[in-house]
C-alpha cells in the first residue's frame, strides 16, 4: 500500500504540475483532428511566426491583456472621431482589402490565411466570428479585437496578424496636366501634396505655374462635385515653383485628405468670374477666345431684372492694376458696339436694373395674391361642403 502511495505522489510530481501548452480549448473542428494535435509544437517556445509582431511596448506583449478586448470595445473606442494631420497612421474604411492570418482557426497545427474585403457597412466576414466590425479601427486595434474575441470562446492565446493587402477606401482623384492622373488611394489617413503628385507621377510639360486643391469635390462613386458657388471657398492654389523649391519644402505643402481634387491645368487654360444677374453666376474654366455673348451663353445668360446696359468687366492688366470696362448689351446685340473679346481671370458683373427689380416683385407680389385668392375660394367651397362636381355643374356664385 506504501509502495502504491508513493507511486502515485510521483507521477502527479512530474506530470501533473506540467504547464498545459496553448491549444484551442472550445471544439472548432471535428473531433478527430482535435485527437492528432500535437500540443509540444503549439507553444509559443516553439512557434516562430510574424505573428502578433506589431503590438507597442509598454507591456503589450503579455497575450493576457489581448484576451480581455472586444470587437465592440475597440470599434466604440476607433470611432472617436479626431481631425487627423499628414501622417503614417491608417484607419480600415469600406473597400480595403484585408489579409488576416489566425493560427488554427479551423484545424490544429495550421495557418487560415484569409483575405476580406470590407462591405458598404464596415465589416469583413471570418469564420466562427461571423461578421466583424473593421472600419474606423487600425490594423493592429482589429487584432487585438479578434484575439479579444477568439480568446474568450475558441482559441486559447491566440495568434493574428492583419495586413492591408489592398488600399481602396480613401481615393483622391488627380487631373490635369501629370503623367498618370486618374483615381489615387491613400496609404495613410491624410497625405501630403507631394506625395499624391508622386503616386501621379510627374507633372507633364505645358502645365500651368499653378496646383489646384478641390476640398472634398471627388465623390468615390464617380462624380465630380460641379457647385461652382463653393468653388472659390474651397479652392486652394499652390504655386509649383513654391511647393518643389527649396525654401517652400515643408512649409508649403499642404495636407491632402479623401475625397480632395488636385488639379494642374493647361499653361493656356484659366478661368472666366460671372457675379449678378446671370443665370449660373460663379467660376467657369478658360481656355479658347471667346466673346462676351459667348462667355453670357455658358451661364445660361442673364436674367429678367439685368441692366444689360450696365455690364462690367474687370480686367487686371500687367501691371496689377484693374481695369474697368463698361459694355452694353443692347448695343452689342442691335450691332451697334463690338462684341468684345474675354481675357483670362476677366470678371464679369452684370448689375440689377432698380426699375425692373420693382416691377418683378410688384408682378410676383400680384401671382401671389392671385394665387391665395384662388386657394380661398377653393377652401370655401369645401367648407360648404360642394364636392367639385356639383360646382362644375352650377357656376360659381
Amino acid at each position: 500500500m506504501f509502495i502504491f502511495a508513493v507511486i502515485i505522489m510521483v507521477f502527479i510530481g512530474c506530470f501533473g504540475c506540467a504547464q498545459r501548452p496553448g491549444r484551442i480549448y472550445k471544439i472548432a473542428y471535428p473531433p478527430s483532428r482535435a485527437s492528432q494535435v500535437n500540443a509540444s509544437s503549439m507553444s509559443d517556445g516553439q512557434y516562430e511566426s510574424p505573428y502578433n509582431m506589431e503590438r507597442p511596448s509598454g507591456g503589450q506583449n503579455n497575450p493576457q491583456m489581448d484576451v480581455g478586448m472586444d470587437v465592440g470595445q475597440v470599434a466604440a473606442e476607433s470611432d472617436q472621431g479626431k481631425l487627423y494631420v499628414a501622417g503614417d497612421e491608417y484607419h480600415i474604411g469600406a473597400g480595403d482589402i484585408l489579409e488576416v492570418k489566425i493560427f488554427q482557426l479551423l484545424e490544429p497545427d495550421r495557418e487560415e490565411l484569409l483575405v476580406c474585403e470590407v462591405d458598404r457597412n464596415g465589416e469583413i466576414y471570418l469564420p466562427l466570428l461571423n461578421h466583424v466590425k473593421a472600419a474606423g479601427m487600425t490594423t493592429e486595434q482589429l487584432r487585438k479585437a479578434l484575439v479579444g474575441s477568439l480568446g474568450r470562446e475558441f482559441i486559447r492565446e491566440p495568434k493574428v496578424n492583419v495586413s492591408v493587402k489592398e488600399y481602396r477606401s480613401k481615393a483622391v482623384m488627380v487631373m490635369g496636366r501629370f503623367k498618370n492622373p486618374g483615381e489615387k488611394y491613400l496609404k495613410s489617413d491624410t497625405s501630403t501634396l507631394l506625395d499624391v503628385i508622386a503616386m501621379a507621377g510627374e507633372i507633364s510639360s505645358g502645365a500651368a505655374p499653378d496646383i489646384e486643391i478641390l476640398r472634398g469635390e471627388y465623390d468615390p462613386s464617380g462624380t465630380l462635385g460641379s457647385n461652382t458657388k463653393q468653388l472659390s471657398v474651397r479652392r486652394e492654389v499652390v504655386s509649383v515653383s513654391e511647393l518643389f523649391g527649396e525654401e517652400g519644402r515643408g512649409q508649403i505643402n499642404p495636407v491632402i485628405y479623401a475625397g480632395d481634387v488636385v488639379k494642374i491645368r493647361s499653361a493656356d487654360e484659366g478661368y472666366i468670374y460671372f457675379s449678378g444677374e446671370v443665370v449660373s453666376p460663379g467660376e467657369k474654366s478658360f481656355r479658347n477666345p471667346m466673346t462676351i455673348l459667348q462667355a453670357l451663353s455658358r451661364v445660361g445668360g442673364v436674367t429678367n431684372i439685368a441692366a444689360e446696359k450696365k455690364c462690367k468687366i474687370i480686367r487686371q492688366q500687367a501691371d496689377g492694376v484693374e481695369k474697368e470696362i463698361i459694355v452694353n448689351l443692347k448695343k452689342i446685340h442691335e450691332g451697334k458696339q463690338e462684341n468684345l473679346l474675354i481675357a483670362r481671370n476677366d470678371t464679369i458683373i452684370v448689375p440689377a436694373d432698380s426699375v425692373k427689380k420693382f416691377f418683378d416683385g410688384l408682378n410676383r407680389l400680384v401671382k401671389r395674391g392671385v394665387m391665395t385668392g384662388v386657394d380661398l375660394t377653393y377652401s370655401a367651397s369645401s367648407a360648404m361642403g360642394l364636392p367639385s362636381s356639383q360646382i362644375s355643374q352650377r357656376g360659381m356664385y
